[in-house]
């Protein structure tokens, strides 16, 4: 039993880093292709952690906060769950209810580490902010240079 929320939780955790290393890599790919848009230098993934480190900081914390809040009710929902094999797919697979119940905390869980990491990045990323603020510059420099300060540049 102890054994069995042990290994649950290690589960956890890596489902965790799983969802907040997807997520880096997905902010990392995206500011990589705008930064190439618009002709910007961008630091690479080893510089876009060191900057944002305060946010995945912030999320690996809030992580644990979450353990340690609904930690109780999630070892309820495991150990409370049935044990016995029944046959899904017609007969094809047999699974249990708690192989169900696991498998959907652990998606839970890598779900709320993607979702979080994502909201951190959004508030307290730094790479984002600095890369806004050189496409702004360019911009500016670019109406200076047009002498369309005073107008907005049409969509196209």
């Amino acid at each position: 039993m102890i054994l069995e929320l042990i290994l649950l939780y290690f589960k956890f955790v890596i489902g965790s880093i799983v969802g907040i290393a997807f997520q880096l890599i997905m902010k990392n790919m995206s500011q990589q292709g705008t930064a190439s848009k618009v002709n910007v230098e961008y630091p690479g993934l080893y510089g876009f952690i060191r900057k944002d480190k305060k946010a995945i900081i912030g999320t690996a914390l809030t992580l644990v906060l979450f353990f340690v809040v609904f930690g109780e009710i999630l070892n309820g929902i495991v150990l409370n769950s049935p044990d016995t094999m029944k046959p899904y797919f017609w007969g094809y697979i047999f699974v249990s209810t708690k192989m169900i119940v696991n498998a959907c905390l652990i998606l839970l869980t890598i779900t709320i580490a993607y979702s979080g990491q994502d909201i951190a990045l959004r508030f307290l990323g730094r790479t984002n902010k600095e890369l806004k603020d050189a496409i702004e510059y360019k911009a500016k420099q670019t109406d200076i240079a047009n002498n369309t300060t005073d107008k907005p540049t049409p969509v196209k």
